[in-house]
């Protein structure tokens, strides 16, 4: 009788390590080229932008992630406009979409 060894490659996916302004110029670029479980690290800086996670469970930090430094959280500052979110949940995000180590400014809330 002989034995047939069969191997099947099931979508073994990775997470990609975006980097922010290294990669993408923006934390939005970075955002749009993610998928679920990509992590969009962001080196210190002002970014004047308001960002939307558009339905990706996706993990946006800062340098903090590495050593927890809270410094990274002072000098990296996501600047909204006055009259929209700043940042944005909305299309069916999990728990795992995740924006951590960041100062925040400006920008609009609208609680529901």
């Amino acid at each position: 009788m002989k034995r047939i060894t069969i191997f099947l490659l099931i979508g073994i996916t990775y997470a990609t390590v975006i980097n922010i302004p290294i990669d993408y110029s923006t934390i939005q670029e970075g955002i749009n080229a993610s998928a679920d479980g990509d992590t969009v690290i962001v080196a210190p800086g002002i970014y004047n932008e308001s960002i939307n996670f558009i339905g990706k469970n996706i993990l946006v930090t800062s340098n903090y992630i590495f050593d927890e430094d809270s410094t990274f959280i002072e000098s990296t500052v996501l600047r909204g406009e006055s009259w929209i979110s700043t940042v944005t949940f909305e299309n069916g995000e999990t728990s795992n979409a995740i924006l951590s180590g960041f100062t925040i400014k400006d920008g609009f809330a609208l609680l529901c």
